[in-house]
């Protein structure tokens, strides 16, 4: 139960950090800095996503490791 917990928070917590990333201001902005803003916003949205998948992953092995 706790693991299917633990997914479902996984996958909104990916659902939310994309979305902040696609409606960022940094992607919609234009002028003399757009294209370093839009750099920084992918960079930021690939920290945080592979953040995500590394916080995950680390909790999934902590769950098989309290219940094996």
């Amino acid at each position: 139960m706790l693991k299917k917990i633990w997914l479902v928070v996984f996958f909104v917590l990916l659902i939310v950090l994309a979305g902040a990333v696609f409606f960022s201001p940094f992607v919609n902005s234009s002028g003399a800095f757009a294209r370093f803003q839009h750099q920084l916003a992918i960079s930021a949205g690939f920290i945080s996503i592979t953040g995500t998948l590394i916080l995950g992953i680390w909790g999934w092995l902590v769950l098989r490791r309290l219940k094996g």
